[in-house]
């Protein structure tokens, strides 16, 4: 069988078991044409690093019977299930925090499941957490402030180095740093837009960003 649509153009064969000819009529009866429902359609996906987690928001422009979104999570091979988040088609914007992402890169993607259990998939979105560089920066650009985070094995203290592309130091500031993650958000409505970096002293750790 097939599915028939508007357009579809059909051809019959009839056979006569009584070997004669001349003018026959037959009727369909019985005919409704198969239900489809649109898929659901993104306007936008976005997955972002904030303070050691991934910040996942999506909005949708067609949720017709929509039931959920299952939220995936790989390294490089098979996704897993991270979450769920249900329909809701009042507003069609949705978020989900991945509180404990994988050190190196994560690969997230949304399973758009229907009512009737069929689903589709979203493009596959990247974000990395670096082992080797524990400082972090968001949001990346910035333009009047921007959030540091460091991690810290210990107590100690640490000094940060804000500079600009040549590598001229511009500001210091130091930090009580404290066992796990540490954060501190330094004022850059000041500074000219471009690109600059943000060093920790005592470890070597840098990151770029741009003010914009």
């Amino acid at each position: 069988s097939r599915a028939v649509t508007a357009g579809t153009v059909i051809g019959f064969r009839i056979s006569a078991t009584d070997n004669s000819y001349g003018n026959a009529t037959f009727t369909i009866s019985g005919f409704s044409a198969p239900a489809t429902t649109l898929p659901v359609v993104l306007s936008q996906f976005t997955a972002t690093p904030k303070a050691g987690k991934t910040c996942l928001t999506w909005s949708a422009t067609s949720e017709i019977n929509t039931a959920q979104y299952v939220i995936e999570r790989s390294q490089g091979n098979d996704f897993e299930k991270i979450g769920t988040v249900q329909a809701n088609s009042s507003t069609s914007s949705y978020s989900f925090t991945d509180a404990s992402p994988h050190e190196g890169t994560n690969y997230y993607r949304l399973r758009m499941v229907d009512k009737d259990g069929t689903f589709s998939f979203s493009p596959i979105k990247t974000v990395r957490f670096s082992s080797l560089n524990q400082l972090q920066l968001y949001p990346n650009p910035a333009s009047t402030t921007i959030q540091v985070s460091l991690k810290s094995e210990h107590a100690r203290s640490e000094t940060l180095e804000l500079c600009n592309a040549a590598g001229s130091l511009l500001r210091t500031r130091v930090i009580s740093m404290t066992p796990g993650m540490n954060r501190v958000e330094l004022d850059i409505s000041t500074l000219p837009n471009g690109l600059y970096d943000i060093r920790a002293k005592g470890t070597g750790w840098v990151q770029s960003f741009i003010k914009n």
